[in-house]
């Protein structure tokens, strides 16, 4: 059997510290099928993509064990460098809304056989403001959430450290007045969220419909909630969220490969990319680059 070298990184704090259980167990199980792993372990904030940056072309694949933060920045190395070896993944993050997408189990050792037996997949990734994310970009109610949960609440309680932490954003919700162009396609508005993504779900509760969604066809999905203006409103817009009839009059959708939104008054919105932090910003600009890289996962997701 021919060996391959794989670039194994992990993110030790994931998802309750599971990123660094079983560590030899999924060394050996790829170590038994053909592959040379060298681990790298993440100490802070954009360790990832500086490994990446390093030591990616000195392999013949890079496999990510941790979370969506995680494996974003491995994207935002491999992005930088020419000739991408094909990305793995093997989530142990705490919301894991990629595996969703990608249909990548949460299993470690079922993870593994995807990056063993399937094809790497062409796969979209977006541009925002000059930094690549993976699945989706949000602004606006439950956002900062997403990214200001604490390392150690996540660790102790999992996805329900979102929600505490959401809790805390409902009374400040507010309208951002912004103006949104795409294409022939140009709204000014107030809006309470926003979100570009690449994916069938929007922090597994926006459920979109996986019959338009395609992971690699140059297109993001576009959602933007306007404030509805009073309690009846509020009801009325939540609830077309859940039974996904998404009532028109508060929420706009549709597909575009590129996107601007411009704060009117000049507010500086917070950002969420890939449940991390985007930054304040005041003008945005988004692109997609279609089939951007390759991924090991199952083909039925097309």
């Amino acid at each position: 059997m021919l060996s391959k070298k794989m670039l194994l990184i992990i993110n030790p704090v994931s998802g309750r510290n599971k990123a660094r259980n079983g560590l030899i167990d999924l060394a050996n199980v790829f170590s038994n099928n053909g592959y040379i792993p060298t681990v790298f372990s993440t100490r802070g904030v954009g360790d990832a993509t500086e490994i990446v940056l390093k030591h990616a072309r000195d392999f013949d694949l890079v496999v990510c064990r941790g979370g969506d933060g995680t494996f974003s920045e491995i994207l935002n190395g491999l992005m930088r460098i020419e000739d991408r070896p094909p990305v793995g993944f093997v989530p142990a993050g705490t919301t894991n809304d990629l595996a969703d997408t990608f249909g990548i189990s949460t299993d470690p050792r079922r993870a593994a056989a995807t990056v063993i037996k399937e094809n790497a997949l062409t796969n979209d990734i977006g541009l925002f403001n000059g930094r690549y994310f993976t699945s989706v970009a949000t602004f606006g109610f439950l956002t900062e959430s997403s990214y200001a949960t604490p390392q150690n609440l996540k660790n102790r309680v999992g996805r329900l450290a979102y929600f505490l932490e959401a809790t805390k954003e409902v009374k400040d919700i507010h309208a951002m007045h912004l103006r949104v162009k795409s294409g022939d396609f140009e709204e000014e508005g107030e809006y309470v969220f926003g979100a570009v993504s690449s994916a069938f779900t929007i922090g597994k509760i926006i459920k979109l419909d996986p019959r338009t969604v395609s992971l690699n066809d140059g297109k993001f999905e576009v959602f933007l909630a306007k404030h509805p203006g009073s309690a009846a409103g509020w009801r009325n817009m939540l609830w077309s969220v859940v039974d996904r009839s998404f009532d028109k009059r508060y929420i706009t959708m549709f597909q575009a490969n590129s996107i601007t939104l411009e704060s009117i008054d000049g507010e500086e919105i917070p950002w969420s990319l890939d449940g991390e932090f985007g930054g304040y910003q005041t003008n945005v600009d988004i692109k997609i680059i279609e089939k951007a890289y390759r991924l090991f996962r199952p083909r039925q997701n097309l």
